[in-house]
């Protein structure tokens, strides 16, 4: 509050000393009229004094946002180059244990190794960023140019008013002090727009960085965590454990309505009415790794050589049938892993076609970005729910009935 009141006291001192000849000179004139035109005066210098000192504290605010702006700026810029080093890492490790089967190792003959990352280049700063316009504080006007020693006190806090150019103790002399103090403001309003212009882009800026750190970050995030589970795909290779029964569950696609079903060796979202081949069998092994067996064929979901999700391999015992799910969660992503050349991605769901609507939709392929994934929510399938399903499947079948009676 000092630097608005510093900035309001010329003006006010000003209108102090020009009120005082003026007071003599109505005193002299006498009349209601003198007296209605002093307190018109009066109440205009009050107005003047809370529009300098307003003005001015409002540019200090400006003047502390573009300082916050600049120190966010700096430390977006830390966080991308800290992201982009991340992710070099998780390439060379991807490599490494890539390198540490044979397919995997004639993989590496034929690609090249990771790029390390540089020095990350800044984004050209607009001639009104916060940068600039802190130096033009310090250095000048608002706009860059070398300041005269009234623009520095300007900046710094405001100018002394000018002497009025009339006689003191006159109502015009009063009325072109007063016009010259409202004058003053308008260096402190251009600059107060100049700030305002460099803060909305800034803060532009800064939604473009920001979406460019999220991409990078999802990004980050599947290359862990397919590190992550490479690792442990190459550890259970070693120690050949067996699998544990963890439950049965069904996987819900809420944005088509449909479970994830097995038919032949396809993989299925079918309509809304469970039967055996929406159920499915999660077996784990060590490392989290886990399996899907379905309810009905007896077999397991993989990927095949091709890159294709099926539901065709008849054991548990390759790496082909090895999956990324999270029952534990509320929705879960499935991610297949395999050890020809690494993991592949998360399962997607294929562009949609006019002459399907209606009909199952087939999954067929993986996509390594976590976004294009279909998000299921699985949901454990108890004993006797099991057994109620069972029973009402041919019920179930012939009257056409939901599956929420099924789940409930």
């Amino acid at each position: 509050a000092a630097a608005p009141a510093a900035a309001a006291a010329p003006a006010r001192s000003a209108a102090q000393g020009g009120m005082a000849s003026f007071h003599s000179a109505s005193a002299a004139a006498g009349g209601s009229e003198g007296v209605r035109q002093r307190n018109t005066v009066e109440r205009v210098d009050r107005t003047i004094v809370d529009m300098h000192a307003t003005a001015h504290q409002a540019r200090n605010y400006a003047a502390e946002t573009l300082a916050r702006l600049a120190t966010q700026e700096e430390q977006i810029h830390r966080t991308e180059e800290g992201l982009r080093e991340i992710q070099y890492a998780n390439a060379r490790s991807e490599r490494v244990l890539k390198g540490m089967t044979w397919w995997g190792s004639l993989v590496n003959l034929f690609t090249p190794h990771p790029e390390a990352p540089g020095s990350m280049p800044r984004a050209q700063a607009p001639a009104t960023s916060p940068a600039t316009l802190q130096a033009a504080a310090l250095e000048g006007s608002a706009v860059g140019a070398p300041a005269s020693s009234r623009e520095r006190a300007e900046l710094l806090g405001g100018a002394a008013a000018p002497a009025s150019r009339r006689p003191p103790g006159t109502l015009e002399a009063e009325i072109e002090r007063q016009d010259e103090e409202i004058r003053q403001l308008e260096p402190v309003l251009d600059s107060l727009t100049q700030m305002a212009q460099a803060a909305g882009e800034s803060l532009a800026f800064h939604n473009d960085a920001l979406d460019r750190v999220n991409e990078t970050a999802e990004t980050v995030t599947d290359q862990t965590m397919f590190v992550g589970l490479r690792a442990a795909a190459l550890v259970q290779r070693s120690r050949h454990t067996r699998s544990r029964l963890v439950g049965i569950y069904t996987f819900f696609h809420a944005d088509t309505g449909r479970f994830l079903a097995a038919e032949g060796d396809d993989l299925y979202l079918r309509d809304a009415v469970v039967d055996r081949r929406c159920l499915w069998e999660v077996h784990e092994k060590e490392q989290g790794i886990k399996g899907l067996q379905n309810y009905a064929t007896r077999k397991w979901v993989c990927l095949t050589w091709l890159g294709a999700i099926k539901c065709s391999s008849m054991s548990f015992a390759g790496a082909a049938e090895h999956l990324n799910i999270l029952i534990e969660r509320r929705t879960t992503l499935l991610t297949p892993l395999s050890s020809l050349g690494g993991p592949r991605g998360h399962i997607t769901l294929p562009p949609p076609r006019p002459d399907t609507e209606g009909l199952p939709i087939r999954l067929e392929g993986v996509c390594r970005e976590q976004s294009g994934g279909i998000v299921l929510i699985p949901e454990h399938v108890s004993d006797e729910a099991l057994v109620a399903l069972n029973s009402s499947l041919p019920r179930l079948r012939s009257e056409g009935e939901g599956a929420s009676a099924v789940r409930g």
